[in-house]
């Protein structure tokens, strides 16, 4: 049989109004057939493709069923029982171009890993495509099965276009790499299409290694050492929808650091930071450009050493319309949480996962008491599935 070449679609990430297709064509994937694999990175984001080792393959769909540009595919030799794609953290995929290469036509049913989702199948006619509506948040990957292994022993599986956003953004300060502007006392870091400014004192704004500090993972961005900061500002490239901030407190002394947000309908958020502690503050925020941080230790000491950690921004796509629910009715606490974090008033509760920061889901109950004691310090995503929808929160465990 000719060999087919193929392409999966991928990826992800989008800017926070808009979606990405993953085409396979730039940045150039990554094939390693002794694996199985085709891999591409795109906005930070990891997605590998795995089919039938030495039979996945990248390659010009020549416009074919409707594809653009590359496609990828596994089996031409060997038929693929089934094939798989996994995500380096949680996404939401809206669709992706399935295409038939057996001339056969027949039934693809696509299941999803992860989020509250439900398989989907689609019927392929043979040698045409099929753009398959998936719909799904907060999936760190999905299977490809063929009605046709029944009775062929597998199909030959093609894939373009993944068309898909990306379930949360977090501004962890490590990768893409942030870029430091001394003299102008700015910190900024571009994911997914978003840019994020951090601006504090002139030559006292600093990217550090936090070395797990106060629940903080990788690097930190603080500013003022030698001279305080009487306030510190961020800003974004469009407006964007915010969940939380990890504040960090450096000087020893608790206090009050006060957000105030610029665009929408916000109001400002006040949390208090425990001395040499680390504290997620809750902002819910949607259609920002921009926020303010001041603190209660600039009446009495003219200013404060100002330091966070992963930012988090939740894409359009995401569970952000649940989140008043959830701030104003379901309980988590305490957080950040040492042994148990307990759920109340949830009503009917489906079931939740907790995700690390790399998006591996470590843990799924259905229970009200989750336990972190077995967790290493860092910041975990707990993703809630009641009656009431699905809803993603950060936790940090100390």
């Amino acid at each position: 049989m000719k060999k087919i070449t193929f392409l999966f679609t991928f990826f992800i990430l989008s800017t926070i109004n808009a979606q990405t297709t993953f085409d396979w064509d730039t940045p150039v994937p990554s094939v390693d057939t002794s694996a199985g694999t085709v891999t591409q990175v795109k906005e930070g984001i990891t997605t590998i493709f795995t089919g039938v080792v030495d039979e996945v393959n990248v390659s010009d769909g020549a416009g074919f069923a409707g594809s653009t540009g590359n496609i990828i595919s596994s089996a031409s030799a060997t038929f693929a029982s089934s094939v798989t794609f996994t995500f380096s953290e949680p996404v939401n995929i809206t669709s992706i171009l399935a295409i038939d290469a057996t001339n056969f036509e027949k039934d693809w049913t696509f299941t999803p890993t992860g989020g509250a989702n439900s398989p989907v199948t689609a019927t392929l006619a043979a040698l045409d495509g099929t753009s398959v509506n998936l719909n799904w948040t907060g999936v760190t990957g999905f299977t490809v099965t063929s009605t046709l292994t029944g009775t062929l022993g597998g199909d030959i599986f093609v894939f373009d276009n993944l068309v898909a956003a990306a379930s949360f953004i977090n501004f962890d300060w490590d990768t893409p790499a942030p870029n430091t502007n001394a003299s102008a006392g700015t910190i900024t870091q571009t994911k997914a299409g978003v840019t994020a400014t951090f601006t504090g004192v002139a030559n006292e704004a600093n990217v550090s290694d936090g070395a797990g500090f106060a629940g903080s993972t990788g690097n930190i961005i603080s500013s003022a050492s030698a001279t305080f900061a009487p306030s510190v500002t961020f800003t974004f490239n469009e407006p964007v929808d915010i969940n939380s901030v990890l504040a960090i407190d450096a000087t020893n002394f608790e206090k009050d650091w006060t957000f105030t947000p610029v665009g929408g309908a916000n109001s400002p958020v006040t949390t208090t930071l425990a001395a040499l502690n680390g504290t997620s503050a809750n902002l819910n925020w949607t259609g920002v450009t921009g926020f303010t941080v001041t603190s209660t230790l600039t009446a009495t000491l003219g200013g404060d050493i100002f330091v966070f950690d992963n930012l988090i921004i939740a894409t359009s796509n995401s569970t952000l319309s649940t989140t008043n629910y959830i701030t104003e009715t379901i309980k988590m606490y305490p957080n950040p949480v040492d042994n148990i974090l307990y759920l109340k008033n949830i009503g009917n509760l489906k079931g939740t996962k907790i995700y690390n920061s790399l998006g591996q889901l470590v843990s799924e109950t259905k229970k009200e008491e989750i336990d972190f004691s077995n967790f290493n310090k860092g910041i975990y995503f707990l993703q809630v599935n009641s009656d009431k929808g699905v809803e993603t929160k950060k936790i940090i465990k100390k």
